[in-house]
């Protein structure tokens, strides 16, 4: 039951480092109840991370899809399904990014109205209302990087630039500019916001270096290293530079140096003949679906 955490936990650690965000979110909050009219403050702030939270939620969903599909093509050993994945998110969100950016910019006084009635709280919504609009745009574009890292397995590269971004500069620029100018509220968000655009640059560069056939190896050698078996040999997988690499039927049976096939047991033997079968139906499906496209997209010849 224990076997096998560590694996998880380095994959998992980093992933949690992605949360500084959030952190250091709350804890401006805190700050914000000592600054001058806390009831505005507070009130807006309120306003502010409900609003912001809710436009999260397609270019949330996005990420989670991107993690997924860039994780799968590039097992499969289709690293430029990968990047088509990759760029499709990014199509995506920059459309849905329109959005609240034109609700935002257009009816600032009227969404300040749907949450209260207080002219003071309304007027701070709408100071609020292009940082707001500026926030979540930069938050929709790292949803979707940050899916790439995740579905390449480099969750401690987001991780440590969580940290730098949201701990190392933006929070010191936001209490600067909460406690220090008279931006008060407005501040806060600024320098919060600072930490996104650095965070949401960051991991543009990382994605945009990101070489996908190298990642793709990488992923089909983890796949490998899990699928070892208890001989040492490893379950037939793909390279993303060729086909299949599969051993002949007839050679998976003859005997090693070390004995490793004729001493295996007889439920041993017929599983590694059922994986090798799997494998090659698996290969032969791909193979048949690359042709028919191929054929499907081949232009026209004149008769």
């Amino acid at each position: 039951a224990f076997s096998g955490w560590a694996g998880y936990l380095r994959i998992a650690l980093p992933g949690v480092l992605f949360l500084a965000e959030f952190w250091v979110g709350e804890f401006l909050v805190f700050c914000a109840a000592m600054l001058p009219n806390p009831a505005v403050g507070l009130s807006a702030l309120a306003v502010y991370q409900l609003t912001n939270g809710t436009c999260y939620q397609p270019p949330g969903g996005l990420r989670v899809a991107v993690a997924s599909r860039v994780g799968n093509a590039l097992g499969a050993a289709r690293p430029l399904d990968a990047r088509r994945t990759y760029l499709c998110g990014l199509l995506l969100v920059v459309t849905w990014i329109g959005v609240p950016a034109v609700l935002l910019f257009a009816f600032p006084i009227a969404w300040g109205r749907i949450f209260t009635d207080d002219d003071l709280v309304v007027r701070m919504l709408v100071r609020l209302a292009p940082w707001l609009v500026l926030y979540v745009s930069l938050d929709a574009l790292l949803a979707i990087g940050a899916g790439a890292l995740t579905g390449c397995g480099r969750q401690g590269i987001g991780g440590r630039f969580a940290l730098l971004a949201y701990v190392a500069i933006g929070l010191p620029v936001a209490l600067a500019l909460a406690f220090h100018t008279p931006l008060a509220v407005v501040g806060i968000v600024m320098g919060h916001t600072l930490g996104k655009l650095v965070m949401t640059a960051a991991i543009f560069v990382v994605v945009l270096r990101t070489r996908w056939s190298d990642e793709s190896d990488k992923a089909i050698k983890r796949v490998k290293k899990v699928l070892a078996t208890p001989d040492g040999e490893t379950a037939p997988a793909a390279s993303s530079h060729g086909g299949p690499e599969l051993e002949p039927a007839g050679e998976a049976d003859e005997p090693s140096g070390s004995g490793g096939g004729q001493n295996d047991s007889p439920d041993l033997r017929q599983l590694k003949d059922k994986e090798l079968q799997m494998a090659a139906a698996t290969c032969k499906t791909a193979f048949e679906e690359e042709d028919s496209a191929s054929v499907r997209h081949a232009p026209e010849t004149a008769v």
